[in-house]
């Protein structure tokens, strides 16, 4: 999509969208940042909804690629998933600067105002956590569904607090959560 116009526009959109939050960011600052004409805009997206949930499954997408292709690169699945959210929440990923997660403030935005963009963030969150059962099952985790689930939540604890502590310390605290996890439900298997 992002060789487009449309696709052009859409990522404009959500690099304001999460540098300056959805309602704070107007259809003229969208216009500017992507150099795109009003009407061009409006032909593709009917409302400043309708591009927000372009935004929300344009990020979706790409952050699920961005977390299979980190579940390639770790000694397993489990690993190769944690260093993502790891080199994320560092502000090394291809996001840029972490900012929290978009789907979540997106949610935080539009729970109980808009359903179409409350159901695409959801969607998006179902769809990680999801990658994290995967990631377990991989992994050769036996009760994975249950890892991934824990795993998803440690996740989304983190990454409401990675902004108001040291990326060092969140990464130590999470890696050490982490292995203990793996041994708690390594445990549950044996026993």
């Amino acid at each position: 999509m992002t060789g487009s116009k449309k696709g052009h526009a859409v990522e404009a959109a959500r690099k304001l969208f999460d540098e300056n939050g959805f309602h704070n960011t107007g259809i003229d600052a969208v216009v500017t940042g992507a150099a795109v004409a009003r009407m061009t805009l409006y032909k593709h997206f009917r409302s400043k909804d309708g591009l927000v949930q372009s935004t929300v499954i344009h990020h979706t997408d790409r952050f699920t690629a961005y977390l299979e292709e980190g579940m390639r690169s770790g000694s397993d699945a489990v690993e190769g998933i944690a260093n993502a959210f790891v080199s994320w929440w560092h502000g090394q990923s291809p996001f840029g600067s972490y900012r929290g997660c978009y789907l979540t403030k997106a949610l935080a935005e539009f729970s109980g105002i808009s359903e179409t963009i409350e159901s695409a963030a959801r969607s998006g969150i179902e769809q990680y956590r999801e990658l994290c059962r995967r990631a377990a099952r991989e992994s050769g985790i036996a009760d994975a569904d249950g890892f991934g689930d824990a795993l998803f939540i440690l996740v989304a604890g983190m990454s409401d607090v990675a902004m108001g502590i040291d990326p060092a310390q969140l990464e130590g605290t999470f890696r050490q959560s982490v292995a203990v996890m793996r041994r708690a439900y390594a445990n549950d298997a044996a026993a």
